[in-house]
């Protein structure tokens, strides 16, 4: 296993730093965890979820009498309690493995480099430069950062290897490349 931490400024370049590191297992699970996070918080999801939820009570009343409401409503909480727990702790963990075992990507070393004009990733099959515009956000937690493309698509970066000017850096790119917002105009 590679645990090679660099954040170094690479050669002959002024303002990029290039970073080595290889993506683990334990680092897809923490990215899948945050972006179901991200998605949990979400107002249309937790509104469709109420929905749901409402619906089963209400057709659990419909169907039975009293008793059965109240084992509707246990029923649906339990379910409401448990069901993002095993999706952290059980369903995203067997797909990373997955991930892990099917993709080539993940059984090499990464290399990131982070320049003002472009993010580029090398992996063991090519290299992808992106704009910086590309990037919709970053969703950060203590163990890793990852650079948004789309909702389930992002570029996973180990917390390990980046140091707080490498994240001021990033951000820093990722504004500059978002369009100034218009201003008004006074009509």
């Amino acid at each position: 296993m590679l645990e090679t931490n660099t954040s170094r400024p690479a050669p002959g370049a002024a303002n990029r730093t290039e970073l080595v590191y290889e993506v683990l297992k334990a680092d897809l699970v923490e990215a899948g965890r945050t972006t179901f996070r991200a998605q949990m918080r979400r107002p249309r999801l937790r509104l469709f979820l109420i929905g749901c939820a409402a619906m089963m009570v209400v057709f659990g009343f419909a169907q039975n009498d009293v008793v059965g409401f109240v084992s509707w409503v246990i029923i649906v909480c339990l379910v409401a309690l448990l069901l993002p727990h095993a999706i952290t702790r059980v369903l995203i963990p067997w797909q990373a493995g997955m991930t892990v075992r099917r993709d080539e990507r993940f059984r090499h070393p990464w290399r990131a480099i982070i320049a003002p004009e472009a993010f580029t990733i090398a992996t063991s099959q090519g290299e992808t430069r992106y704009l910086w515009s590309a990037f919709t956000s970053r969703l950060s937690s203590p163990d890793m950062t990852l650079l948004m493309l789309g909702t389930r698509v992002f570029v996973p970066i180990p917390g390990r290897v980046l140091s707080p000017d490498d994240l001021a850096a990033i951000d820093a790119h990722m504004a500059a490349s978002r369009p100034a917002p218009a201003a008004a105009s006074p009509a």
